[in-house]
């Protein structure tokens, strides 16, 4: 029996984790920390100075990696071995005695390797179920003889073992739940028009965070041939050996297979001699690869490559496996989506083609004609009819030059860069008044400002249907009405003229007529339609209706349009002349007023206008050196600055000090080609608030200077990852800063300019808890803000 202190010291052992969180959901973290303060005690009640704790899973005949304690191995939760292979382990989980052991060959390795001479495994049991092991280094001045110690290793048999499954357990769903967020992380990636090779960059990521593996690549089939997408830690000229060598020689049944294949260098079963060669000039010592399977088709294979070999865990196979099925799904869905927009482009070509043919093509056809009969009049010298021809010659010019335009326009109208689409119907409408047809805009409602995609397609609907009644209806009269609902912008389109049979065919033909056809593809690709009333000599109705949102948050060419709801003839006011009448300017939005600052014009230019395109964003000015910059910055009061980091008068880490000392000092971002670690932390330390690379996407660059004026830390992705990757061999020189898993995911995500509110909703936990890891991050670090817990971690190499 223990005596009262013993008992005592094993009660407190036992209940003081739970105590401490009574009543309160844990979160992973949490939940960790408690299970290693639980195996903590456990190895101070046994004088263990360092301890392992083990899973038990029957169903796979294994112990499994949980965690450890006074010493570390950052791949043990990986580790696993089956009970044939475990020595003495194994004999502890079948007998459910614990054991005192001399020999360390009696261990699996690792283990064998970290621990020697006195050695106690001891089964962690619940209801007589041996649940997991710990396996302890017991001190050599222990008395291991005395019952009291005897005592203290039955109660840690009983009370610890469920700890460890409950961690195994959340190890279990945090992995899962990771696995749910890579597969969205992808599908945003596909949404966001990312290239094959980002996103086969980001799966890379994926795989070596969850495997912790340095070399991985991603290898797609074309044809018969085999290339590389995606490498990591991988020379280019590597990948192209081993692509062609694969192409040529892997054995069949390597395909055949719906499972990851493990093989070392030495296995001849699926690596043949020369990729032996290649891979052992590496100093690769292992290959395990998942193939890329979409039904019965094979698409590629993804590879990670080892140093060492490694023992995995079903669970580990079952994740790779997972992995290589987010792969081909995200790889399926991107080129998916590519031929659609290669469709898309086709049809665009196509019908401009079809216009084309009906307006250009017939005008020339005419003129030619025309001056053929000309120069005949001419050679009889009948002065009278040829002046009459060539007088006929030049208006058919005059029509075919506007249809020219028209055809140049339809791919990038300017006038909607300054106007809204309801003035130029209204200038549309003129054009038809000259032609001597009166015309009636109405619009109803309060005016919302539409997309580009939207205003676009309106504007082209009109033109179409009024060319159509300008051209071939003979009408004497067009009413256009625009009505401005709750969801979505009707717009009505009238005539008097000639009219014709609306149930026969609107498809493109060898005639022609696209227009119409054209036009309902215009409002289906953006989820609206386009419904035609017309009866032989009773004129044209032509309503459309395109919803401000799609139905679905899909890609346009994945939605179903919504049935029109057309404006009633009651709805439009009396016929009257308006034509002249000016039109309601849009709404003006609010705009973030921008300084570009850039010794190069073009890159002034080009970012200009898609800024000025794709976001709220209104450009004051630019500069070409720091000089100028500061001078321009000091006049126009900019909201945000863009600096180039390398240009005349000291670059934009110059340009920061001198945007320090004005009042209100603006926001400043650092634009760079290629970044330094150098600049990277001057910049923060500056007080910049992003720094981005200049590849950087348009919707990359309007969301992170969106983020950055409201007070946000912005990181291109590429810089972060450049940034883990510069830091990473500097991880055991942290100046005694530990931040925990979970800090540090939070930690990256302030990184790249996340909210609280969207680091929770990344994470899956509640905003109170974000807080909490924050207040930790900071006291840890010693930082009195976000920004400059961000510039720390980077100066400490923590990411």
């Amino acid at each position: 029996m223990m005596d009262v202190g013993s008992d005592n010291q094993a009660n407190t052992y036992g209940y003081s984790g739970l105590s401490a969180v009574s009543g309160v959901p844990l979160e992973p973290d949490e939940l960790h920390k408690i299970v290693r303060h639980t195996v903590e005690d456990a190895a101070k009640m046994l004088e263990c100075s360092h301890m392992a704790a083990l899973s038990h899973v029957p169903a796979e005949g294994r112990v499994c990696g949980v965690l450890t304690v006074g010493y570390t191995d950052e791949n043990f939760r990986l580790w696993g071995v089956s009970l044939e292979e475990a020595g003495a382990i194994a004999t502890v989980v079948r007998t459910g005695e614990y054991q005192l052991i001399e020999d360390s060959e009696l261990l699996p390795y690792p283990l064998s390797e970290r621990f020697c001479e006195r050695i106690l495994i001891v089964p962690l049991s619940f209801e007589k179920h041996v649940l997991s092991v710990l396996v302890g280094q017991v001190d050599p001045r222990a008395d291991v003889e005395s019952p009291e110690w005897h005592e203290r290793v039955r109660a840690v048999a009983q009370r610890v073992g469920l700890f460890v499954e409950l961690q195994r357990l959340a190890n279990a769903y945090q992995e899962e739940v990771q696995r749910r967020q890579y597969l969205r992380d992808v599908i945003a990636a596909i949404l966001e028009e990312r290239s094959l090779q980002d996103i086969g960059q980001m799966l890379l990521e994926m795989v070596a965070s969850r495997f912790r593996a340095e070399i991985v690549g991603l290898f797609l089939k074309d044809g018969e041939e085999i290339k590389p997408i995606a490498l990591r830690n991988i020379s280019a000229e590597f990948g192209r050996d081993i692509a062609r060598i694969a192409s040529k020689s892997i054995r069949p049944r390597a395909f055949a297979s719906t499972m990851p294949i493990y093989r070392t260098v030495n296995d001849r079963s699926v690596l043949t001699k020369e990729m032996q060669e290649r891979l052992a000039r590496e100093g690769i010592r292992a290959v395990w690869m998942a193939m890329l399977q979409l039904h019965d088709q094979i698409g590629g294979a993804l590879v990670i490559y080892l140093k060492d070999e490694r023992v995995f865990a079903p669970a580990d196979v079952a994740a790779f496996q997972g992995l290589a099925d987010i792969a081909t799904l995200g790889i399926a869905m991107s080129r998916l989506l590519e031929d659609q927009r290669r469709y898309a482009t086709i049809q665009e070509r196509t019908r401009l083609g079809r216009e084309m043919h009906d307006t250009v093509a017939r005008s020339l056809g005419a003129l030619v004609l025309t001056l053929e009969t000309a120069q005949s009049f001419l050679r009889q010298e009948n002065t009278i009819e040829t002046e009459k021809l060539l007088n006929a010659a030049l208006e058919l010019t005059r029509e075919a030059l506007n249809d020219t335009r028209r055809a140049i326009e339809a791919l990038s109208p300017p006038e909607l860069e300054t106007m809204t689409p309801a003035q130029v119907i209204a200038q549309e409408l003129q054009a038809l008044e000259r032609a001597g047809i009166a015309t009636q805009f109405v619009i109803s409602g309060n005016e919302i400002p539409l997309s580009k995609e939207q205003s676009l397609a309106l504007l082209r609907i009109a033109q179409e249907a009024l060319n159509n009644a300008l051209r071939h209806s003979q009408a004497s009269r067009v009413r256009v009405g625009l009505l401005y609902e709750s969801e979505a912008i009707i717009m009505r389109i009238e005539d008097d003229g000639v009219g014709f049979d609306p149930t026969l065919p609107m498809a493109p033909n060898r005639q022609g007529g696209y227009g119409i056809f054209g036009m309902k593809e215009r409002a289906r690709a953006l989820g609206g339609e386009v419904a035609i009333e017309s009866t032989p000599g009773w004129g044209t109705q032509i309503s459309v209706r395109l919803p401000y949102e799609m139905p679905s948050g899909l890609p346009p060419s994945q939605v179903l349009p919504e049935r029109a709801s057309n404006i009633s003839a009651e709805a439009l006011p009396p016929k009257q002349d308006i034509a002249g009448e000016a039109l309601p300017l849009e709404k003006p939005l609010q705009q973030l007023r921008l300084l570009i600052v850039d010794d190069h014009p073009l890159t002034r230019q080009g970012m200009r206008a898609v800024l000025e395109q794709t976001g709220p964003f209104l450009v004051v000015g630019e500069a070409g050196d720091v000089d100028e910059a500061i001078i321009k910055a000091q006049q126009l009061r900019p909201d945000v600055v863009l600096l180039d980091l390398q240009m005349p008068g000291g670059g934009g880490i110059a340009a920061l000090k001198q945007l320090a000392s004005l009042e209100p000092r603006p926001t400043a971002i650092l634009i760079a080609s290629i970044p330094t670690e150098d600049s990277v932390t001057a910049a923060l330390r500056l007080g910049a608030r992003g720094f981005l690379l200049k590849d950087a996407t348009p919707s990359e660059l309007v969301s992170s200077i969106e983020a950055a004026h409201r007070g946000e830390i912005v990181l291109s992705p590429g810089v972060s990852a450049w940034l883990t990757e510069l830091n990473a061999h500097r991880r055991d020189s942290r100046e005694d800063v530990e931040l925990n898993e979970r800090e540090l995911e939070v930690l990256r995500l302030v990184a790249k300019g996340a909210r609280n509110k969207d680091i929770a909703q990344e994470l899956f936990i509640a905003p109170k808890t974000v807080e909490h890891h924050l207040s930790n991050i900071f006291a840890k670090l010693g930082a009195a803000n976000r920004t400059e817990a961000v510039r720390l971690a980077i100066e400490k190499g923590l990411i």
